[in-house]
């Protein structure tokens, strides 16, 4: 009896280890320095929780330009992590950031994410290198969401000129419509603002801008059924 038990549990774990293998996907996210924090690391584990495997690449202040010509923001490298080793480290050797398409290249994703947006933010509106993203994402035969850029929180502004976080904070009203815009034949556009909204714990930041690691975790979780 002992052994059939035991034969019967092996059994049933098999059939749950290939059930979960049989509908995990490989998932890419590409992002900014919010995406090296804990929002980052928050959105790799709920995908890797339900059984995905992760792949992340983020660069502090970078914008789609960086990840179409391969180039480093001035002062910054390029980090990445994964489901299975969970620790940011540089990319490569040097930390150079990689273009997307060559990061396409050596991924097996069907889901490509795309956090980018909070560095462009002062123009108020995307340009065409979001497009000339999302259109390499949708070439390669990949499903592609965007998560656009979260509510800024002037009270707590550090290290920027009065009112400049404020200010950046308004253009959100213009910038989504036009992300949506250009890049919606090629992704789906996620929407941060509800989840990092005031009077929610998505708002507070550590300058204005940068999440706390409650808060990038909330907006994360928030995001979780998106995805």
């Amino acid at each position: 009896m002992d052994k059939f038990l035991f034969m019967k549990s092996a059994i049933v774990a098999f059939l749950l280890l290939f059930s979960v293998s049989a509908f995990a996907e490989e998932v890419l996210i590409i992002g900014d320095s919010l995406t090296c924090g804990s929002f980052g690391r928050q959105l790799l584990k709920n995908l890797t929780d339900r059984g995905d495997s992760v792949t992340l690449f983020c660069t502090v202040s970078s914008a789609p330009i960086h990840w179409l010509e391969g180039r480093n923001p001035a002062g910054f490298v390029c980090k990445t992590m994964s489901s299975r080793k969970p620790t940011l480290e540089n990319c490569g050797t040097a930390g150079v950031t990689p273009k997307v398409d060559d990061i396409l290249a050596g991924n097996n994703s069907t889901t490509v994410i795309v956090a980018l947006g909070t560095n462009t933010l002062y123009a108020g509106r995307t340009d065409a290198t979001y497009r000339r993203v999302a259109q390499t994402v949708a070439s390669a035969q990949r499903r592609c969401l965007w998560v656009g850029p979260p509510r800024l929180n002037e009270s707590e502004s550090k290290g920027y000129p009065k009112g400049r976080v404020a200010e950046l904070d308004t253009k959100l009203t213009t910038f989504y419509p036009s992300l949506v815009q250009v890049t919606n034949t090629f992704c789906k556009v996620i929407d941060s603002r509800p989840a990092t909204a005031p009077g929610t714990p998505g708002i507070h930041t550590t300058d204005g801008i940068h999440r706390t690691s409650a808060a990038g975790i909330f907006w994360a979780n928030q995001l979780k059924p998106q995805f």
